[in-house]
């Protein structure tokens, strides 16, 4: 399972590139990434902010920017789908819901 998605954009800065090279190869995107799929499996069909106050989320140690980073990255391994949009009860903020794939 590649992760695709990128971390950096071309317009950010160098640092931003290395820092993604880094956490690519020393795999904890990876672990990052399968983190937060299994929080998913726990919360099916919340937006990344949702996922983030979650008990489960903070006993985890996974942050709201980690977990809205990770989610594109397993959408392009086929570990999770997007949903429909809807508002945050919090935040008052439309996102997007999220749901985990059947692995076979």
């Amino acid at each position: 399972m590649r992760i695709e998605t990128p971390a950096s954009r071309p317009t950010d800065p160098g640092t931003s590139a290395v820092a993604e090279r880094e956490i690519t190869a020393s795999g904890k995107r990876h672990q990052q990434m399968l983190a937060t799929v299994d929080l998913l499996r726990c919360h099916p069909g919340l937006t990344s902010s949702e996922l983030s106050r979650t008990r489960t989320a903070e006993s985890m140690g996974l942050d709201r920017y980690m977990i809205a980073r990770r989610l594109p990255d397993a959408e392009t391994a086929g570990l999770v789908e997007r949903g429909p949009s809807r508002r945050d009860v919090m935040t008052h903020r439309t996102g997007v819901t999220w749901w985990p794939k059947e692995v076979e």
